[in-house]
This record gives structure tokens, sequence and C-alpha cells, in this order.
């Protein structure tokens, strides 16, 4: 989440929010919460 949020000029929470509401999902998360960004999706968000 971290490198995503670096990738694209923004914060954890931003990114946080953004899947609370619906506006940008993680392509996967593991059972422990962590969450992994499809570069495809990062790259078409910038």
């Amino acid at each position: 989440m971290g490198e995503a949020a670096e990738l694209l000029g923004t914060t954890r929470e931003t990114l946080r929010r953004w899947e609370e509401t619906g506006e940008w999902l993680p392509a996967r998360q593991t059972k422990g919460g962590t969450r992994y960004y499809a570069t495809g999706d990062l790259m078409g968000l910038k």
C-alpha cells in the first residue's frame, strides 16, 4: 500500500478512503489484510 501511495503521489490514508468509498479497490487482499494493487491499475490512475 505504501508503494502504491508513493507511485500515485498520495497517502496510505487516501488509498484507504478510496477503498472504503469503493472508488478504487486493491486487486487482491490477503486474510491478514495486506493489499496488492495491479501495476496497470496504478498507471491508469496516475
